[in-house]
């Protein structure tokens, strides 16, 4: 059984990318994700972008999906919202919402932590255990009630520090609709904040029909999920089980 797990395409890229970080090398997940969605993402397609921080991904976004597409980029942090509705004030496809995204609508306190990159609804396991935060009152909106206007949506990008569970559970009207891909950052120094475990997301995704990947495509079947979640890299992909086959192609995994 452990030859077959070790075997594991997930395992293999998880025990390469753990290779090259003990060589003191930098993994830019970053590019990888963005790797990632440029395989599906298409022209006319509706994207969402929660936690879309400086824009890099919301720029990607928008420029695949064109001018006959829409990105819905959430963003709670107030100057970097504002500088986002700069930056894409002339790009009228690109809206920009000044909110945190979560399971209940309302208002919440909203940790900023110096490395902006690191805030979240809750404070978590830092970069550096003496992370300068403050407290901010934000504004909280669910992706069903915000998004309930939609006729089609193809891509949500989640990276919101340890709240995407509970982002996702306030989207499953969204989810059971559009079937859209999901990229979910996912791992222990945000999660167990939340009151959620390794299993959690594997389990979410599986209760609503859908498969989780790695960043390079390959699905992770569950009993591998343990051996990957933690390890190298913290970002999923989560794939409507009925597009499998598509995912496949998009990976060239056939």
């Amino acid at each position: 059984m452990e030859e077959t797990i070790s075997m594991h395409p997930a395992i293999a890229a998880a025990h390469a990318i753990k290779l090259v970080q003990l060589t003191g090398q930098t993994i830019n997940y970053e590019m990888v994700l963005t790797e990632g969605y440029r395989r599906f993402l298409k022209p006319g397609d509706v994207a969402v972008d929660l936690g879309a921080h400086s824009g890099e991904h919301l720029g990607q976004i928008a420029h695949l999906v064109g001018e006959n597409g829409a990105v819905y980029a959430f963003e709670p942090i107030p100057h970097l919202a504002k500088a986002l509705r700069k930056r894409f004030q002339a790009t009228p496809r690109v809206h920009i919402r000044e909110a945190a995204v979560s399971r209940e609508r309302g208002e919440t306190d909203f940790v900023v932590a110096e490395s902006l990159a690191e805030s979240g609804l809750r404070a978590h396991f830092f970069s550096r255990p003496d992370m300068p935060t403050k407290s901010i009152r934000v504004v909280v909106e669910t992706l069903d009630d915000t998004l309930a206007h939609l006729n089609h949506l193809a891509f949500i990008k989640m990276d919101i520090e340890g709240a995407e569970i509970d982002a996702l559970s306030g989207a499953t009207a969204v989810l059971a609709r559009h079937r859209p891909i999901v990229s979910v950052e996912y791992g222990w120094a945000g999660y167990g904040f939340y009151g959620h475990e390794r299993r959690s997301l594997f389990d979410f995704a599986e209760a609503h029909g859908y498969l989780c990947a790695d960043l390079f495509g390959n699905l992770v079947e569950e009993s591998v999920w343990n051996a990957v979640v933690d390890f190298a890299t913290w970002d999923f992909f989560l794939v409507p089980r009925e597009r499998k086959a598509e995912w496949a192609d998009a990976f060239n995994l056939r």
